[in-house]
């Protein structure tokens, strides 16, 4: 071992609690790093791989009926290599909690084509089956379900359930569980979050599921798929013209199919999460290693003029230096990679409730494991390069005299007049942050981004909570969203309200629509209701309360984003119900709102565009407490009722599912943020106390007690501490701005939202952290040795 090396060993041995605070703070950067770049390869991976093995369709399209006359000649479409006809329907879902009280739930049926085994091999949609088989010809009963819907319920093969069938009660076998390209990501028709209480696929025999609602040779759903290098929007364009007589509801591509919609949001997501989070923990371990190996090489310059003295040149002295941060790189990589592992193993699992792969495991990237390494070795050389640069230009000659005396000069505090106020320990503590700017101003940048990660972590829980609060207590205010088997008159609707227990009935029309706006178009549902309803209000982010106005479309920003329009511009409008009109809507208003994307009509402005009367998609129900369970179970049994939901079930799932999942999120945030903040304290306090050791004996030789010696120290730190706190929470609003663009989707926008309670607990961790230390910088001066701090070097 040379004898820079051995060096290199005492350094770490005597620095051991500094550097080992840093490699903490590195691993935390790296494990984020490692985490999200290899769950984002692996979720990549495996959407790309089930979709290649289960021959996921490219388009989708919805109609109301056709003869299957229809899809032979859809399929002899040019650029079409497969079609597949399908009869698909959503149904009231007959069950019953252990207590027998009805538990409101839609199924939608999916029907299986009625061929043999050879012929599946080239089937589109394939399914995977988990448990038992898949239906055979001619049983009409038989029925496979999905596994989210099977697991929340504790479905298996031999089971049975009952659904509402074109008004008939029918039985449902289950012979097998299975996953679908299709509905990786299972949302229902009250959606965006996904419920497998409420909300199931099963898929059918295609014979028995067609005679059930008088389809034998026709069907009212299309999936293909094109062939390579074929143009999916001249294709969609084709389908459309063929389906227009048959109330087809517009072909659309994978991209915009739901589940994989979800999907690919997601992982966009965990690009944004890669971004943002370990750039702040990489820059911390840059700081920390400037103020560690800078004030290192300030006490140790006559050992550098020594070396230099002796024939090394400047290369070899900056390589030692240099391999103080490889030291501290390597620590943390061993530690960052695995804990990265662990998380990534962790997030699969999490993401195993909401994405129903065959099977999703999480594989550690060599290529993800490699760039964070890369980028963390860049932060770390790159934090000690400044000190490097310095210590390879000191002269052997001017470095072995005696260091001249600091000089100190009035503070900018004693300046403004308030120097006679203050005792003789603050004035000091003032002078010695002052000398050294640029330190002390890394010191505080070093705390204030533990506080700003903090905040980071912790608003998480705060937008989730906006966020719950928004939609289903101010936006949806209803206690059952209630949707018709096809849309229906006054009747209906006054039959709801005549029900015993319900309070109030706000009736709604949906239609669905493309909207155009230039080159761009958009598949959107028009939404109309009546006039100052209060079930189900337009409610933007700031509180305000729209009403659809007879001059122009509402519409979300998000939506009019998507199209590339603006307030006042006029959208291209092809209505695809009814006769199917076209018309021109200008935009008369944008809501910012959260969930989804959304454009609203006047009730009569609607009914004028579809050129019909008074006719309703369904309504908004509010009921009496002790009547739900009589109400749901009429509902149920309604023939024109094709399923119903409950806006309290749909708040439970969401705090059960989706918010969970971020709240575990944001604790390992918050556990990274205090290894931050402990970090940077820390270290910055015990480099203090080795750095200054002569000054503070020298006040112990003067008289000042142990306590007063302490406190000058300590001062410091709670003075840095204090300075760091409010830089910190603005710096992680803004690092929350910044986190909130990556989540503003057209699925949902997270609010850039902070509650007090955040800055405070952010605040509260950093001063905590900053009370440890004292703690430990109290022992450390208390074993001070005076003699051999205070001995001439000469």
């Amino acid at each position: 071992m040379s004898i820079l090396d051995r060096k290199l060993l005492r350094d770490c041995l005597r620095l051991a609690p500094q550097l080992a605070a840093v490699a903490v703070v590195m691993a935390c950067g790296v494990a984020v790093l490692v985490m999200s770049w290899s769950m984002l390869r692996s979720l990549d991976a495996t959407q790309r791989e089930y979709a290649k093995q289960a021959h996921f369709a490219d388009l989708f399209v919805h109609l109301e009926r056709a003869p299957e006359s229809v899809a032979r000649r859809l399929a002899a479409l040019e650029g079409i290599s497969r079609l597949e006809s399908r009869v698909v329907h959503d149904v009231t879902l007959d069950l019953r909690a252990p207590d027998g009280q009805r538990l409101p739930a839609i199924g939608r049926l999916i029907s299986l084509p009625d061929s043999d085994v050879a012929d599946r091999a080239a089937q589109l949609n394939q399914l995977h089956l988990l448990q038992g088989r898949l239906p055979e010809p001619g049983r009409s009963s038989e029925t496979v379900v999905g596994a989210g819907f099977a697991e929340a319920h504790g479905l298996a093969p031999g089971d049975h359930l009952f659904a509402i069938l074109n008004g008939r009660r029918s039985r449902l076998d289950l012979v097998g569980i299975a996953t679908s390209p299709e509905y990786v990501y299972t949302i229902g028709p009250s959606g965006p979050f996904p419920d497998d209480r409420s909300f199931g696929v099963f898929w059918m025999g295609r014979r028995g599921l067609a005679a059930a609602f008088d389809m034998s040779d026709a069907f009212n759903d299309v999936v293909a798929a094109v062939s390579p290098g074929t143009s999916l929007r001249e294709v969609c364009h084709a389908v459309d013209h063929q389906l227009t007589r048959y109330g087809g509801l517009g072909c659309f591509g994978r991209e915009f199919q739901t589940s994989h919609r979800y999907l690919t949001n997601e992982l966009r997501e965990l690009r944004n999460m890669s971004r943002v989070a370990p750039l702040v923990f990489l820059a911390v371990t840059a700081i920390l290693m400037h103020l560690v190996v800078s004030r290192l090489i300030g006490t140790q310059q006559e050992q550098i003029a020594t070396l230099a003295a002796f024939g090394y040149t400047p290369l070899e002295i900056g390589s030692h230096y240099v391999k103080l941060a490889i030291v501290v790189l390597l620590w943390g990589a061993v530690m960052g990679v695995p804990l990265g592992w662990w998380l990534g193993v962790n997030l699969a699992q999490m993401y195993t409730r909401f994405f129903r792969f065959p099977q999703l495991t999480f594989h550690l990237d060599a290529q993800a494991v490699g760039w964070s390494v890369a980028i963390a070795s860049a932060a770390a050389i790159g934090g000690v390069a400044q000190a490097v640069g310095r210590a390879v230009r000191i002269r052997p000659a001017a470095a072995m005299q005696p260091e001249p005396p600091a000089v100190y000069r009035v503070s900018l505090v004693e300046r403004l007049g308030v120097g006679p106020l203050l005792a003789p320990t603050t004035r000091m503590m003032l002078r010695h942050l002052e000398r050294r700017p640029m330190a002390s101003g890394l010191s505080i940048l070093g705390l204030a981004l533990g506080a700003a990660v903090m905040v980071l972590g912790m608003f998480v829980g705060d937008a989730i909570e906006s966020l719950a609060e928004f939609q289903f207590t101010q936006v949806q205010r209803f206690d059952r969203s209630v949707a018709f088997v096809e849309p229906v008159g006054r009747d209906a609707v006054a039959e709801l309200a005549r029900l015993p227990g319900v309070q109030a009935v706000e009736p709604f029309r949906v239609a669905a629509a493309t909207l155009r706006f230039g080159q761009r178009e958009r598949r959107q549902e028009l939404m109309a209701t009546a006039a100052d309803t209060h079930l189900f209000r337009i409610l933007d982010i700031h509180g305000q309360v729209h009403q659809p106005r007879g001059d122009g479309l509402i519409m979300s920003r998000r939506l009019a984003e998507l199209l590339g329009a603006k307030l006042g511009d006029a959208i291209d409008v092809d209505l695809l119900e009814g006769r199917r009109p076209r018309t021109q809507l200008v935009i008369a208003g944008l809501v910012d709102d959260m969930v989804g994307t959304s454009a609203w009509l006047p009730g009569d402005s609607l009914q004028q565009l579809l050129n019909e009367g008074p006719r309703f998609s369904g309504a908004f129900l509010a009921i009496e407490d002790d009547a739900a369970t009589s109400i749901d179970t009429r509902l149920a049994d309604s023939p024109r009722v094709a399923g119903f939901v409950s806006r309290q079930r749909q708040l439970d799932t969401f705090r059960e599912t989706i918010a969970q999942t971020l709240l575990r999120m944001r604790s390992v945030n918050t556990l990274f943020a205090i290894a931050i903040a402990c970090g940077v304290v820390a270290t910055t306090a015990r480099q203090s106390v080795i750095e200054r050791s002569r000054d503070l004996a020298s006040l112990r030789v003067l008289g000042y007690t142990r306590r007063e010696v302490a406190a000058i120290l300590i001062g410091e730190q709670a003075l840095l501490t204090l300075a760091a706190v409010p830089l910190g929470l603005v710096l992680g609003l803004g690092f929350v701005h910044i986190t909130t663009w990556g989540y503003d989707t057209d699925l949902f926008r997270v609010p850039a939202i902070v509650l007090p309670r955040t800055y405070a607990i952010s605040a509260a961790t950093v001063f905590a952290a900053a009370l440890v230390t004292a703690g430990i910088v109290r022992r450390l001066l208390d074993r001070l040795d005076l003699v051999a701090v205070l001995k001439v070097r000469d």
